[in-house]
């Protein structure tokens, strides 16, 4: 009959610590870290479509982002062809806007110019390091450092990159880049 009570009293005091914990706001200047998405696990997707890079494309674009990686000594990222078919049919699409799949990351680029070298998309991702609040894991106010901060995400462990160099209008190159996990979801990349 005591333990009986003894345990019906742990019970509630822990139903009650967890309900806290739960609700709890925050203390003023105190953040909350987002929600993390589950992270699935970093494994070869099925190649369906060939990636439209060249081979000589496919190597600059992966060692241009692994390059940055090692300057953080981050591991470096293995080249997936199912996230590069991913890629390739999102840009075959056309439409210059992320898809709505939270299972993998995703960094876009467009150019105006069908000669843009592939040796501008990483850089260009990169040029947002300045944006980027490593101890927050935010973006600065009013910026953008999402594609940084994919690349360097840790956990990601796979890319793979597509290209359409045969848009109309504004944008004439759309390159897609996916990324498994995906990374930005709540905390610092490293």
């Amino acid at each position: 009959m005591v333990f009986s009570a003894f345990h019906r009293s742990f019970v509630v005091v822990f139903v009650f610590l967890a309900a806290v914990l739960f609700f709890a706001e925050p203390a003023a200047g105190q953040t909350v870290a987002k929600a993390r998405t589950p992270k699935l696990a970093a494994s070869p997707r099925k190649c369906t479509i060939e990636s439209e890079l060249t081979e000589a494309e496919r190597e600059a674009i992966l060692a241009d982002q692994n390059k940055a990686r090692q300057a953080l000594k981050l591991p470096e990222l293995k080249w997936d062809c199912g996230l590069a078919s991913m890629a390739q049919e999102w840009a075959n699409a056309g439409k210059f806007r992320h898809r709505d799949d939270p299972s993998v990351g995703e960094n876009l680029f467009v150019a105006n110019n069908a000669d843009q070298p592939i040796s501008t998309v990483v850089p260009d991702w990169l040029d947002e390091k300045p944006n980027y609040d490593r101890k927050t894991g935010e973006c600065l106010p009013d910026t953008v450092c999402t594609h940084y901060s994919q690349i360097m995400w840790r956990a990601t462990t796979l890319v793979g990159c597509g290209i359409n160099r045969h848009l109309s209008g504004k944008w004439i190159v759309f390159v897609v880049c996916n990324y498994s996990p995906a990374g930005n979801t709540g905390g610092p990349a490293y």
